[in-house]
């Protein structure tokens, strides 16, 4: 018997990540993140609501050391795709996806 593992994230309504094809939809249409945006989108949603510092996001998601804005560059290109309400900021504790669907 064969165990089916899912490959599908729902955050918000109407926002899926694929793992499996590495894309996003929202609403339906593929929102075409780049491969470090993507990363940085599933590895908060893994987080399950904890908020996640920045420190933490530039060392699990980049391969090598990055200057200190690097994460909040690439936060701010995500909610320009997808809208500034998905991911939020804890001042203090870091970056969180909004609530999942």
């Amino acid at each position: 018997m064969s165990e089916s593992i899912s490959t599908q994230i729902k955050i918000e309504p109407n926002i899926t990540i694929d793992t499996h094809t590495m894309t996003v939809a929202q609403a339906g249409k593929d929102v075409g993140l780049t491969r470090r945006q993507f990363d940085i989108l599933v590895f908060l949603s893994e987080a399950e609501g904890r908020p996640v510092p920045a420190a933490e996001l530039a060392e699990k998601v980049f391969p090598n050391p990055v200057f200190k804005n690097t994460v909040e560059v690439y936060i701010n290109m995500i909610r320009h795709k997808l809208g500034r309400e998905v991911i939020i900021n804890r001042h203090g504790f870091g970056y969180l996806v909004k609530s999942r669907a």
